[in-house]
C-alpha cells in the first residue's frame, strides 16, 4: 500500500527499503550526534505513535513515526517495547574530586622536581608524569583545578629569578635595605636618580575600531628617534632645572644634548645641575648604569694587559714577583681586596652628599620607576604628531610639569 509519508514510489528492492528505513541513522552519524532522545522527546514520539497505530496497524505506525520524528526505526521498537526511560547520570557528577595532603604532596614534588631537572612546568606535563608514574587518574582539567587550589600560578617565569638570588646578589640587596633603613631613621633627604627612553613615534597600539576606512590613523610604522629622559625627585617632588633630553639627530628641535648619554655628559649635569638643587646632607640612589659608574682607577681583571696589571700594583704598593704570570698578578689584586671607587660618588662625597647604589635587577626599589611609567602612558595617549620631533619634545616637557609633589609621594609610598 502507497503511503504519502513515504518515497514518491513504492520500494520494489529489499535493499532499498532497509536504506530508507535507516536513513536517520546515518545522518546522525554524518554529523556525529548520539542517538539519545531526552524524557521529553521519547514521550513526544510515543504519543505519535499510539495517534497512529489504530488507522496505520503497529507495523505502519511505526514506519510513520520514524518518518514523522526521524528516530530510526530499531530506537523507535526499544522505545516501544521499554517505554520512556531517564538517562542514568553519575553519581558524582559535579562533585569536585577531594584534594588530601598526600596528593597535595604529590603535586607540589612533581612540580618542583621538573624545576629541579631544569624543566617548565606546565598543566599538561605535570599530569603526564602523574598518569604515566600510575599515581592519580583524573583529568587534565582536574590537575589544573588542584594546581590553582594550592597556590601555584600560570604565568611568565622570570629568568633573572636565579641571578637574583645568587650570593652577590642577596648581600648587596641586604645591605642596600639596611643602609636605606638608617639613612630614613636619620632624616636624610633622599633624592632619586634615573633616565629612561621615549621613542618618539610611540603611540597606543589598540583603539576601537570596526575595520573601516574611517579607523584608520596617519602614523608612521617605525620607532622613531630615541630620546633619553634623564630626572630627579624626592617625595616632594621634582628637583628644579634636573630634566634633561638627550637623543642624536634632532638639531632641530629642543632637546639638551644633540647626542647620547655619555659619563662625561652626566658628570656634567651631577656636579653642575643636581648638587647645587639638594638640600645639605642628601642620599641620592641611582643605579648601576655605565655612565653611573665610571672608575676613579680601574681595578685590572681578566681582560687587561699583564703589564697594566703590574702597573696598578706598583702604584698602590702591592709586593710581586716579575716572574709572576698573569693569573698570578689578578690573584694577588683579589686577594688585596680592591674596592671600586665611582667618579660620581667621590663627587658626591666632596659635597657632603652621599650616593646609595641599588642592587642589580632591583629597580622597583626605586619610585621613579612608577613616575616613568605613568609619564609614559600620558606621552603616548597624547602623541597625535609623532612625525614632529619638536612638538614631542615639548610634549614631554608638559607631561613631567604635570607630575605633582602629591604623584610623587603616592609613587614614594607604593616602593617602601
Amino acid at each position: 500500500m502507497f503511503r504519502p509519508w513515504e518515497n514518491s514510489k513504492p520500494s520494489t528492492n529489499i535493499h532499498d527499503d532497509e536504506e530508507n528505513l535507516n536513513r536517520t541513522d546515518d545522518l546522525l552519524q554524518e554529523q556525529g550526534k548520539k542517538n539519545y532522545l531526552c524524557e521529553k522527546a521519547q514521550q513526544i514520539v510515543m504519543n505519535v505513535y499510539r495517534n497512529t497505530v489504530a488507522s496505520e496497524g503497529e507495523k505502519g505506525a511505526i514506519e510513520k513515526t520514524s518518518f514523522l520524528t526521524d528516530v530510526p526505526l530499531s530506537t523507535l521498537a526499544r522505545l516501544i517495547k521499554t517505554g520512556p526511560k531517564k538517562r542514568k547520570t553519575r553519581s558524582d557528577k559535579g562533585v569536585e574530586k577531594k584534594l588530601d595532603t598526600t596528593t597535595v604532596k604529590l603535586l607540589r614534588d612533581t612540580i618542583y622536581e621538573k624545576y629541579k631537572k631544569n624543566e617548565i612546568a606546565t598543566v599538561e606535563s605535570i599530569h603526564t608524569d602523574l598518569r604515566g608514574n600510575g599515581f592519580i587518574n583524573v583529568s587534565q582539567e582536574t590537575v589544573r583545578k588542584w594546581i590553582l587550589k594550592i597556590g601555584f600560578k600560570f604565568k611568565v617565569i622570570d629568568k633573572r629569578a636565579n641571578v637574583m638570588e645568587s650570593r652577590r646578589i642577596v648581600e648587596w640587596r641586604m645591605e642596600y635595605l639596611e643602609n636605606i633603613k638608617r639613612y630614613r631613621a636619620e632624616n636624610r633627604p633622599i633624592y632619586y636618580l634615573d633616565e629612561t627612553w621615549y621613542d618618539t613615534h610611540d603611540t597606543p597600539r589598540k583603539g576601537w575600531t570596526d575595520g573601516s576606512k574611517k579607523c584608520i590613523v596617519d602614523l608612521p610604522s617605525n620607532k622613531g628617534t630615541r630620546l633619553i629622559i634623564l630626572h630627579c625627585g624626592s617625595e616632594n617632588g621634582w628637583v628644579n632645572n634636573c630634566l634633561k633630553l638627550c637623543g642624536k639627530k634632532l638639531e632641530d628641535s629642543n632637546v639638551d644634548y644633540h647626542r647620547n648619554m655619555t659619563s662625561e655628559i652626566f658628570e656634567e649635569l651631577f656636579k653642575e645641575i643636581l648638587i647645587p638643587n639638594l638640600e645639605r646632607n642628601s642620599v641620592i640612589v641611582l643605579d648601576n648604569a655605565s655612565y653611573h659608574s665610571k672608575q676613579i682607577e680601574k681595578i685590572p681583571n681578566k681582560s687587561s694587559k699583564k703589564a697594566d696589571i703590574q702597573k696598578f700594583l706598583n702604584s698602590h704598593g702591592v709586593q710581586y714577583d716579575k716572574k709572576d704570570k698573569k693569573e698570578q698578578l689578578l690573584d694577588l689584586v683579589k686577594k688585596s681586596n680592591f674596592k671600586k671607587r665611582y667618579v660620581i660618588d667621590e663627587l658626591a662625597k666632596d659635597h657632603g652628599h652621599t650616593v646609595l647604589r641599588l642592587p642589580p635587577y632591583y629597580c622597583i626599589f626605586n619610585p621613579i620607576e612608577l613616575i616613568w611609567s605613568q609619564l609614559k602612558r600620558a606621552v603616548r595617549r597624547n602623541n597625535t604628531f609623532p612625525k614632529f620631533d619638536k612638538k614631542v619634545i615639548d610634549l614631554i616637557r608638559t607631561e613631567v610639569d604635570k607630575i605633582t609633589p602629591e604623584k610623587w609621594k603616592k609613587m614614594y609610598g607604593e616602593s617602601h
